[in-house]
């Protein structure tokens, strides 16, 4: 059996937390984007977005989180959890080399809202930090699988600055068109057949956290509690507290053969984001 590090997925088997807040360790792959600025006569950054590991020097977000930033001020900070904590123990703060926003991004609708970030240096995998495994075209999720979101709020609620993680499940593509079109005025509108939806299992009092900003990750896990990328976070038409009014995300089920494209042009091989075939095999043999 690996150790779970070799492993895309795959967290340090920490106990899993209650509530909308995550457990330090319990979604390695989640990075947080800053602008680097110059502010007061020092260097700051600013948070701008969440992002998802791939490989340890690849990190998948949206168009819309980069595209208006330069190259040389974006700071991508992994091993994070408490955003409020500069000096947190296990971060790593990373330059990027290369920004690849998808050519056919539309911003009026927001479709094609994907984009790779490749790093100036390779990230050192261990407790804190993992890559995610990145879920394939065939892969299909119902309810009977659980997926989270799971990122940092544009605006901390209550002054919580720590991981949120939201408990979901990817909803029917006419359930979430239907929705969106009930509860919004938005009376024609129509899912991009690249995008996917989800729906929350847990509320309170009909509250749900603002832990979607764009970037954060829709993660379902699988069979031996392996954690696939199904989609990233790209726009939401809902008021924060709102639980009714689906949530948006770019499928990247949709983009897999993009992503390979990139990853194996800037590297020469194909990436290591998917499971290893020998354990996915044990896996699948045994008994459900």
């Amino acid at each position: 059996q690996s150790d779970w590090s070799e492993q895309c997925g795959k967290n340090s088997n920490i106990t899993e937390s209650a509530g909308f807040l995550a457990n330090r360790w319990e979604f390695p792959w989640s990075v947080a984007i800053f602008r680097s600025v110059w502010l007061a006569g020092k260097w700051r950054n600013v948070f701008l977005c969440g992002g998802t590991l791939l490989e340890d020097h690849t990190i998948l977000t949206t168009v819309e989180c980069v595209r208006h930033q330069l190259k040389a001020s974006l700071r991508v900070h992994v091993g994070r959890w408490d955003l409020g904590n500069t000096d947190e123990k296990g971060k790593k703060v990373l330059e990027v080399e290369e920004v690849v926003l998808h050519p056919d991004y539309k911003p009026s609708s927001k479709q094609n809202n994907i984009a790779l970030l490749f790093l100036a240096d390779n990230v050192r995998f261990g407790s804190s930090v993992n890559r995610v495994c990145l879920a394939e075209r065939e892969h299909r999720y119902d309810v009977e699988h659980l997926c989270y979101t799971v990122g940092w709020g544009t605006k901390f609620v209550n002054e919580v600055k720590q991981l949120q993680k939201l408990k979901t499940f990817v909803a029917l593509r006419n359930d979430c068109q239907e929705s969106i079109r009930r509860y919004t005025s938005l009376s024609k509108f129509e899912l991009s057949p690249a995008d996917v939806c989800t729906e929350a299992v847990d509320t309170i009092d009909g509250n749900y956290p603002c832990a979607r900003i764009t970037g954060s990750g829709l993660v379902c896990a699988k069979g031996n509690q392996q954690h696939f990328l199904v989609g990233i976070a790209s726009y939401s038409l809902r008021k924060c507290s709102n639980a009714s009014v689906n949530d948006v995300f770019v499928d990247v089920r949709q983009y897999t053969e993009w992503i390979d494209g990139h990853v194996r042009a800037r590297h020469g091989q194909p990436g290591t984001y998917r499971p290893d075939p020998v354990l996915q095999k044990m896996n699948n043999d045994q008994p459900v």
